[in-house]
């Protein structure tokens, strides 16, 4: 159904948002640590 794919899309999205954030934060972090050290 439609409503169910709605669905299965917006827990999708909030994984990845979950999962993307802290990554992000950590690429972040690991680039901002380099350039401190050049």
């Amino acid at each position: 159904p439609e409503i169910f794919k709605q669905n299965l899309t917006l827990k999708g999205a909030v994984i990845g948002i979950s999962v993307g954030v802290p990554s992000g934060i950590v690429v972040l972090y690991v680039i901002f640590a380099l350039a401190g050290m050049l």
